[in-house]
């Protein structure tokens, strides 16, 4: 026969309906829970983490796409040329033959 918290657990979770004896009672079971109770928290932690961290990339991400946009503009305005017409420029006219 095994020994050890798996053959302990799963004698207890099958001789448990049997026997009239509660699964969670049992001394084997008990550290079971705790693992489980903790895993679960930890999880928690760090879906909380994980969600909080990225909010707060997304409002970076948000941040930087405003600042490039109005960099953008300003550039574009800054680097536009504007059309000058000169009045002492000769003006070429000629008709093209068809």
């Amino acid at each position: 026969m095994k020994s050890g918290i798996l053959a302990d657990t799963a004698g207890v979770c099958i001789a448990g309906p049997l026997s009239g004896e509660h699964a969670n009672g049992s001394p084997a079971v008990k550290p079971l829970l705790a693992s489980v109770a903790q895993t679960k928290e930890q999880a928690k932690q760090a879906a909380d983490a994980t969600a909080r961290v990225g909010s707060q990339g997304a409002l970076y991400g948000a941040l930087a796409l405003v600042l490039g946009a109005l960099s953008a503009f300003f550039a574009g305005r800054g680097a536009a040329v504007d059309p000058v017409l000169t009045r002492t420029a000769p003006v070429v006219t000629t008709q093209r033959r068809v």
